[in-house]
């Protein structure tokens, strides 16, 4: 399943509020899990990077993901160019909305299924 595997540093600088200054941080995680968080966003549509942006600080910071912003720039092209690569995600250019879409393949979605369903019936809240 996790032909990706790898460990990633993703530095971030924290704001505690408007007056304090922010701090870097450094959070580790591996590709799968942050593959995990933007494949179960892109669950039946493809979404613009700034929408990764957010299912990502959201999926690492939780509640305080509005403190936080990623200092590399670049972080999320960088992902969903590894992804790509992967085959687990394409793009796609939207002439209406001049924006980049992204989305999953169908191995994407194989692999996304395989990290976020349940395994046995147990497992499923009823």
């Amino acid at each position: 399943m996790t032909d990706f595997l790898g460990t990633i540093n993703i530095e971030y600088n924290r704001t505690m509020n408007h007056a304090s200054s922010p701090t870097r941080c450094v959070v580790q995680r591996d590709l799968p899990a942050l593959f995990s968080i933007i494949a179960t966003e892109m669950m039946d549509v493809a979404i613009v990077e700034s929408s990764v942006e957010y299912a990502l600080r959201v999926g690492l910071f939780k509640d305080n993901s509005y403190q936080c912003s990623f200092v590399d720039r670049q972080l999320i092209k960088k992902l969903l160019n590894q992804f790509k690569e992967l085959n687990l995600v394409y793009s796609s250019w939207s002439d209406s909305t001049s924006k980049l879409y992204w989305g999953l393949t169908a191995k994407g979605k194989r692999v996304r299924n395989e990290m976020i369903l349940a395994k046995n019936p147990s497992q499923i809240v009823k």
